[in-house]
């Protein structure tokens, strides 16, 4: 278990800095504890600062961290991707840019039917696109997106419990069944190379 703690100053989240603004400041959790070895943290423009471990992902708002897990409609935080494409267009002189990594995780499982009905991950991943060609629209040089992933798989910050996948795994059977999501992000490929724009 990893206990966050430091003097009170450090209280309120400041939406306006990069999360490496905040390298060396100190938080004061005043209640909720973390679990788990830290793998990732960010913070989104809401203020809020996220921290992933292998148990799950956290939210702390300056006072609680608190474990997070989308329920009903409820949404994983959208990071703007256009605004950090541009930064880098500008920043770095205009490279060729391939986005390798971005998706979104949920305990997400069959439904009666067999199929996964993952429409919070098609939200999600037609946000990123729309972000994408937002920022190609403003003059950056993406040459290629890769969702995170394909399959279900083992995570090595999450392990089995919560899926990446746009193609469910059994993992007893190894049987694999497209999500929702698999099945629309084919749809939205497809349409992109025949010049419609998105499916």
């Amino acid at each position: 278990m990893i206990l966050l703690w430091c003097d009170s100053r450090a209280s309120a989240l400041n939406p306006a800095l990069q999360i490496s603004q905040y390298a060396h400041t100190a938080w004061t959790i005043r209640e909720g504890f973390l679990t788990g070895v830290v793998s990732s943290i960010a913070q989104t423009a809401d203020g809020y600062l996220w921290v992933g471990t292998e148990t799950g992902l956290f939210r702390f708002d300056g006072v609680r961290l608190m474990p997070w897990q989308a329920r009903g409609d409820e949404r994983l935080p959208s990071m703007n991707i256009t605004d950090l494409l541009v930064r880098l267009k500008d920043d770095y002189g205009g490279p060729r840019i391939i986005v390798t990594e971005n998706g979104a995780v949920y305990a997400d499982e069959p439904g009666q039917d067999g199929h996964v009905h993952d429409e919070l991950r098609v939200a999600y991943i037609a946000e990123h696109l729309a972000a994408v060609h937002a920022a190609i629209e403003q003059g950056v040089d993406v040459t290629g997106y890769c969702y995170w992933s394909l399959l279900d798989n083992f995570e090595w910050a999450l392990g089995y419990l919560q899926r990446f996948g746009i193609v469910h795994v059994d993992y007893e059977t190894q049987r694999r069944v497209p999500k929702r999501s698999g099945l629309w992000y084919r749809d939205y490929i497809a349409a992109e190379r025949n010049g419609g724009g998105v499916a």
